[in-house]
């Protein structure tokens, strides 16, 4: 399919929470997620797509979980749940970052951490 008729079916499908498209190419291998709104901004009308699913905020934390499971964890801080990510900095030293727990936090820890 192109990223013409992905986008079409996307707009048919959206809805119920989902703010997040996993798609892929078979031919490069390659299995992609991003907001729903930046996916439709940016993909080509005669890009091919050989699948997409649709996902809510769950489902994407799913899948942060199933890349690095030892180092996310959701909390409330000051009344807002947040992702506090562990990770190790040059020379051991434990580092704590936090991100909000919504659609554009989780895109900025997938996309500009755990992907950079």
């Amino acid at each position: 399919m192109t990223g013409r008729e992905v986008v079409e079916q996307i707009a048919e499908e959206e809805g119920a929470g989902r703010q997040f498209v996993k798609w892929w190419r078979r031919a490069d291998d390659v299995v992609d997620y991003d907001l729903i709104d930046r996916f439709v901004a940016r993909a080509q009308p005669d890009e091919v797509i050989d699948g997409f699913e649709l996902l809510d905020l769950e489902g994407m934390w799913e899948v942060l979980l199933s890349l690095d499971p030892d180092k996310l964890v959701r909390v409330k801080q000051d009344g807002e749940e947040v992702i506090k990510w562990i990770w190790q900095r040059p020379g051991g030293v434990e580092q704590t970052s936090t991100y909000p727990f919504s659609p554009e936090g989780i895109m900025t820890l997938f996309d500009e951490e755990l992907f950079a």
